[in-house]
């Protein structure tokens, strides 16, 4: 019994390092295709933002040439870098990483290599479609449809096959890089339909348009760059200071910090949207119902004054009689008029006296009828018919 085990302890070192040479072995083309395509565009992107950065200081540099005007140029060294070296470096590291975790060789291999090399092939027909001057204008989003969709695809592709691997994985406990890799695969292609079928295959209108490129572009440089790059993080630190991480509950607390508050950074403050871009963007998101966010200007997120001045706006109408009344109170604090006062100051005469309970404007024989009884809120003074009563002097209070 002894020797059994002590046999088994000594062929377990050479078993387990034969294991993770056949990993390495089955992740080798998958991880090469995606890596030397990364490093190529990552050679373009420099070449391209070095053009665009040379614009600034020498106009009349390459002025002849309309594909390497400014804008084309820093779009293909936005698009390159982005989704020609970020993106494949981090599924290159995300497939060697669910192997290894999983203790497993990487399943249909073949089908990650092909996906790899459909991935350089719709960035190359992208970035040509840019220097045509096919971009669609959006940051960090100027690549053509065709190109998009080949992307899509490759991504899938890529996706199964990790996917694959972690189902038949034999290490079944799962570990913190396992969350925010498996949540980088499903995050990427459902940001990136979304903004194909709402910005190239069905285009909303108007400034829409606008709201949902900023909230992919937040989504992809935010979050999923984000959760590829812990993956990295969480499976290499243990290796490297020798050591397991100290608790797990901090990671989750990580993750789900990111999962829930990362998605609603695209938007940025000082943007001018119209008052359906808090809607449109909880649609897009996914976070909320469409009936739990009303349309607001963009403004009233803003300011704490703004915010205020909304919510008043909103009272008034819902509960006319209150708003109208506190107004009132609000200027009585600052110009009183005396007793002898015949009708209450400017501004509240109109909200009381020619509208109805429910802000419209009143017919005018009802406005005949009303104005003879009604009651100013602030001063309790009765306004009658020619009674000749003219407004006292007003006083300034305080």
């Amino acid at each position: 019994m002894t020797a059994s085990a002590e046999s088994s302890t000594s062929r377990s070192p050479s078993s387990s390092a034969a294991d993770t040479a056949a990993i390495d072995a089955s992740c080798r083309w998958p991880v090469l295709a995606l890596f030397m395509g990364a490093a190529f565009w990552l050679v373009v992107s420099s070449a391209f933002g070095l053009i665009a950065s040379l614009k600034f200081h020498e106009p009349d540099f390459l002025a002849d040439s309309a594909a390497l005007s400014y804008g084309r140029a820093y779009a293909v060294w936005a698009d390159a870098l982005v989704y020609g070296f970020c993106v494949p470096s981090a599924l290159a590291f995300t497939l060697w990483i669910i192997a290894r975790l999983g203790r497993v060789p990487l399943k249909l291999a073949i089908l990650a290599t092909a996906g790899g090399k459909l991935w350089h092939l719709g960035i190359f027909f992208g970035l040509i479609g840019i220097l045509r001057g096919g971009t669609t204008g959006y940051e960090w989003f100027e690549l053509p449809r065709y190109a998009t969709l080949i992307l899509l695809g490759s991504f899938l592709l890529i996706a199964i096959c990790a996917f694959m691997t972690h189902a038949n994985r034999t290490e079944r406990a799962l570990q913190p890089a396992h969350w925010f890799a498996l949540a980088s695969l499903f995050w990427f292609p459902w940001i990136l339909s979304t903004a194909i079928l709402l910005l190239q295959c069905f285009p909303v209108r108007g400034a829409a348009q606008a709201a949902i490129a900023w909230w992919y572009s937040g989504n992809l440089l935010t979050v999923w760059l984000a959760l590829a790059g812990l993956a990295g993080t969480f499976y290499l630190l243990p290796k490297l200071v020798q050591r397991p991480l100290q608790s797990s509950y901090t990671a989750l607390f990580t993750f789900w910090t990111l999962i829930l508050f990362g998605t609603w950074t695209g938007i940025q403050g000082g943007v001018a949207v119209p008052a359906g871009r808090q809607r449109s963007q909880a649609r897009v998101a996914g976070w909320l119902p469409a009936s739990w966010v009303r349309p607001r200007p963009a403004v009233a997120l803003r300011s704490p004054l703004a915010f205020l001045d909304r919510f008043r706006t909103v009272a008034r109408h819902r509960f006319r009689d209150r708003a109208v009344d506190a107004r009132c109170r609000a200027a009585h604090g600052i110009v009183v008029f005396t007793d002898r006062c015949g009708r209450p100051h400017p501004g509240c005469h109109d909200r009381l006296f020619r509208t109805n309970r429910r802000g419209r404007a009143a017919p005018r024989r009802a406005r005949r009828r009303r104005i003879p009884t009604q009651r100013c809120r602030v001063h309790r003074v009765r306004r009658r018919r020619g009674s000749g009563r003219q407004p006292g002097p007003a006083r300034a209070v305080g």
